[in-house]
């Protein structure tokens, strides 16, 4: 059964515990359902996380194959796809669309904290989009 495609951002469509059990799925790329619980903090009975699976399931957001005697569960979405429409939401709905107004905000929020390291990677990003504006 081929899986449905997610309306939007999977995590702005899923519960925190769906967010949660795919957080595992894209850490642990295909695991089971008890690779699962054993990844969660603070997990539910096996038969609840298994109806959240299901659900995610019916959502489209992953799908799963048999092994063995156990489901192997797969995410639907890679994880950099949804990070990337999670931002331009996220940019939308609070910053007016504007990643100058979203990083002005971060960056003068007294708790960001940035190494020498990561200040120049960003120096050379910002280097080589100007190179490519010309």
């Amino acid at each position: 059964m081929a899986a449905k495609k997610p309306q939007s951002s999977v995590f702005k469509q899923l519960t925190r515990r769906e967010r949660e059990i795919l957080e595992v799925i894209h850490r642990l790329r295909t695991p089971t359902l008890s690779e699962i619980i054993q990844e969660m903090d603070a997990p539910s009975a096996r038969a609840a996380i298994r109806t959240h699976l299901n659900i995610m399931e019916e959502k489209g957001y992953v799908t799963h194959t048999k092994r063995s005697r156990e489901f192997v569960y797969e995410a639907c979405q890679n994880r950099d796809t949804e990070a990337k429409s999670l931002f331009r939401s996220l940019l939308a709905n609070f910053f007016d669309g504007s990643f100058k107004k979203a990083l002005t905000s971060h960056l003068s929020d007294p708790d960001t904290k940035l190494d020498r390291a990561e200040i120049e990677e960003i120096e050379d990003l910002l280097e080589k989009i100007k190179k490519k504006k010309r």
